[in-house]
């Protein structure tokens, strides 16, 4: 029982918390982070994902965190992987270690694409594209 209870340690990296080994459930006592923030400026819904595979739909602007905590030492990246329509979406404060809290200072903000003209060399004439920034 002692040296599982030395192997949970090892892999929890001594997390806070851990206070016994329990034969049935040795991880019942790893805590756990939830992985958030905020979002402006959206004009509808748009999905982000956490390196963790995790996903969210969000369809406000406003807070939001990820269903799927994480533990003390792991990696976190939050990515926008689908923007809104016509919009373009920055990540800041996105990527990083979890430490012993929760994870809250994410920020998501959201933009119009520009348009912008230019001119055809054959037609001589200018067509104008939606780009991101």
């Amino acid at each position: 029982m002692w040296y599982r209870c030395l192997k949970v340690l090892a892999v929890c990296a001594i997390s806070t918390g851990l206070v016994s080994c329990h034969e049935n459930d040795p991880l019942a006592r790893v805590p756990t982070f939830s992985i958030g923030g905020t979002v402006a400026g959206a004009s509808g819904l748009l999905t982000l994902q956490n390196s963790n595979g995790t996903t969210l739909r969000v369809a406000e602007n406003g807070s939001f965190a990820f269903a799927t905590p994480m533990v003390n030492g792991a990696t976190y990246n939050v990515t926008v992987v689908v923007p809104p329509a016509a919009q373009t979406c920055k990540v800041s404060n996105g990527a990083g270690l979890v430490g012993v809290s929760d994870i809250t200072h994410v920020e998501v903000s959201c933009t119009p694409m520009r348009w912008r003209s230019r001119p055809d060399p054959g037609h001589h004439i200018k067509l104008a594209s939606l780009t991101r920034d």
